[in-house]
């Protein structure tokens, strides 16, 4: 099979290469508001939830878990957390180094991209 970059307009998610399929899921869910982000929020904490019923010693799970609930907390109203508060997540390092096969991977860094970015100038609307 001959490589086709993920850049060509005729190129379809199945065409390429299992690494890039991963860009593809991602790219699903481009965040664009703060209801965007509650929405895939509360639908990843479910996922989450649904996760730890199967594979309740699942550490990494467990640690996503707690961090999503935090960010849930503190994001009510549309309030952007403090930088003291986003320092304390890293459940998109984690998604990335123990959950990458996991289907909630590219939900994941979908919502550690928004928080990150939240607040900056030119970052995420709310």
């Amino acid at each position: 099979m001959r490589f086709v970059p993920y850049w060509r307009k005729n190129e379809k998610p199945g065409d390429a290469p299992a690494p890039l399929r991963l860009v593809y899921k991602a790219m699903r869910y481009a965040l664009k508001t703060f209801d965007h982000f509650d929405q895939l929020l509360s639908a990843t904490r479910a996922e989450v939830d649904a996760l730890l019923t199967m594979e309740p010693d699942d550490g990494a799970l467990d640690s996503v878990k707690r961090q999503l609930d935090a960010l849930h907390g503190w994001t009510r109203g549309g309030r952007c957390p403090s930088q003291d508060e986003k320092d304390q997540l890293n459940f998109g390092q984690i998604a990335s180094r123990a959950l990458d096969t996991y289907s909630v991977a590219p939900a994941l860094y979908a919502l550690a991209s928004f928080v990150i970015y939240w607040g900056e100038p030119g970052g995420c609307p709310r």
